[in-house]
């Protein structure tokens, strides 16, 4: 048995961090409100350990991301805030760093061979339309620079859908849903991300 988290908390991201401990973060309390603090787990010790509070908060796994970056850092992103920061576990802070193209949540995010992060797809808040909208987009963060660019469209609007690094610069982008009329928005789509930053069909003929 190993000990209790010091808060309890859903929908947390949850990153391995390069020295073998776990970083949990953020989520929601039981009342639905967000938590934004951070603890870790030390597998030698079975115990949880503060890790400060996060910079901007107010995200999850529902909508957001948490990703290890090469330096080992961990950048958080997302969540329909368009806010992003990042970890950096030899200081043991959170930073505040350049804001995402668009306020999306629901995509997915990509570590690139460069050390760069595809963001690819999601929805939006329409306050216009008063709905959620499915975006196209993609952008990639740079973190030599701590900023956000947009890179090319997808061929198809989704957003919860799935994505796996196929090596060389490759994602593929499966599944999804563009809208919330089930079932004729879900997908059984894909496409493949490249390193010319082009999305292509799913079909991979290398």
């Amino acid at each position: 048995m190993t000990g209790s988290m010091h808060y309890p908390r859903s929908e947390a991201f949850a990153t391995l961090l390069d020295d073998g401990s776990v970083l949990i973060s953020a989520g929601h309390e039981a009342g639905g409100a967000y938590v934004n603090s951070a603890e870790k787990f030390d597998p030698s010790t079975g115990a949880f350990a503060d890790a400060g509070e996060m910079f901007w908060g107010y995200r999850s796994a529902n909508c957001g991301t948490a990703t290890r970056l090469r330096n080992g850092s961990v950048l958080y992103a997302g969540c329909f805030s368009g806010t992003a920061e990042i970890y950096d576990p030899l200081l043991g802070t959170f930073t505040a760093t350049g804001n995402m193209q668009e306020p999306v949540g629901n995509y997915s995010a990509s570590l690139l061979p460069d050390g760069s992060v595809l963001i690819a797809g999601g929805v939006v808040w329409d306050s216009d339309a008063n709905a959620f909208v499915g975006r196209n987009t993609s952008e990639v963060f740079d973190p030599s620079t701590g900023q956000f660019t947009l890179s090319g469209p997808m061929m198809t609007v989704r957003y919860r859908h799935a994505a796996a690094s196929l090596g060389g610069g490759r994602i593929l982008v499966a599944g999804g849903t563009k809208g919330e009329t089930y079932p004729d928005d879900f997908l059984d789509s894909a496409e493949i991300y490249t390193s010319d930053a082009i999305f292509m069909d799913g079909f991979d003929g290398r």
